[in-house]
């Protein structure tokens, strides 16, 4: 038998069967919107936001940063957050900086680019380690092919540099 709400059940209308299926299992979309109310709401209780639109000097201390690492990454046009111009006034919406913090990883964009930084660093130490000891290896191949031509002639030296015959002396 089926009661009011749809659902199988005996209980002839007068169950609790008023609880919805979505409500017990939410789907993620539902999960990944509650979850940017619930930063939004954290973000405008902690730090006092009242209106839309953040400015960098709030933003800075919302993102744990100084406002100059704000400006140098507007100016490079590396900033991370979506951001408008108000009176030569760059401002983040409230909205665009929910959307990154749940958006990303873990990681804030600035770990993220220091870790990538970090990354590329280490490959360039690593190419230039790399380049070098070939160089050594290629020097070393080079004298040890000059040392065997010179024992070939019979002209095997102590292995000292400049010590070697010197014609008209």
């Amino acid at each position: 038998m089926s009661c009011f709400y749809g659902k199988q059940c005996n209980c002839v209308g007068q169950c609790d069967c008023s609880k919805d299926d979505a409500a017990d299992n939410p789907s993620l979309a539902d999960i990944a919107e509650a979850e940017r109310m619930r930063v939004k709401l954290m973000i405008i209780k902690d730090y006092q936001v009242e209106s839309a639109f953040i400015n960098v000097t709030k933003l800075a201390r919302i993102l744990g940063i100084s406002a100059s690492t704000i400006w140098r990454l507007i100016r490079n046009r590396q900033f991370f957050i979506p951001y408008q111009i108000f009176n030569f006034t760059p401002m983040v919406c409230i909205d665009d900086l929910v959307e990154w913090y749940c958006a990303r990883d873990c990681l804030s964009a600035l770990e993220a680019a220091e870790t990538e930084a970090r990354e590329k660093n280490e490959q360039e130490e690593t190419a230039h380690a790399r380049q070098m000891k070939e160089e050594v290896m290629a020097r070393a191949r080079a004298a040890s092919i000059v040392e065997d031509a010179m024992a070939t002639l019979g002209l095997a030296g102590n292995g000292k540099r400049g010590t070697g015959f010197r014609p008209g002396r």
